[in-house]
């Protein structure tokens, strides 16, 4: 295979990985059987649902989103919300946001991953017109 067509495929399963995510949060609490037991657990995986479909419809329309930014955000959330959701104590849905947290963090390290070696998901924002701040820090965008 050639490069450009393994990034591609990259990409596609990087672009897949989220609303995949999305949809587990929005059926785990009724998979996992923890929905009538934990109100906040519950609400917290359907917020984390709904906001990683957000993320991925607003990249899928090019409003100059990075998709990896939002799944950082919503990731670290998924993982401290047990802790600040008072529902740490119930094993499964703590099991269920930090697993799911943690996938979403490494998923956005990984989704603007570029063949110079850098790593843009947690660490940049886009400029408007198109650079990443890291790149102009670190002199590879304006001149």
């Amino acid at each position: 295979m050639n490069s450009e067509h393994d990034a591609k495929w990259v990409r596609n399963w990087q672009d897949l990985a989220g609303p995949v995510l999305g949809a587990w949060l929005l059926v785990s609490p009724w998979a996992l059987r923890f929905a009538d037991a934990s109100d906040a657990a519950t609400e917290a995986a359907l917020i984390a649902g709904a906001a990683l479909f957000a993320a991925s419809l607003m990249n899928s329309v090019s409003l100059r989103f990075s998709q990896g930014i939002g799944e950082c955000v919503v990731g670290i959330c998924l993982m401290v919300s047990p802790w600040e959701l008072d529902y740490a104590p119930a094993f499964v849905p703590t099991a269920n946001a930090l697993i799911a947290g943690l996938l979403l963090v490494l998923l956005s390290l990984s989704i603007d991953w570029r063949e110079d070696g850098g790593v843009k998901g947690c660490t940049s924002i886009e400029t408007e017109d198109g650079e990443h701040a890291t790149d102009i820090h670190q002199g590879r965008g304006r001149a």
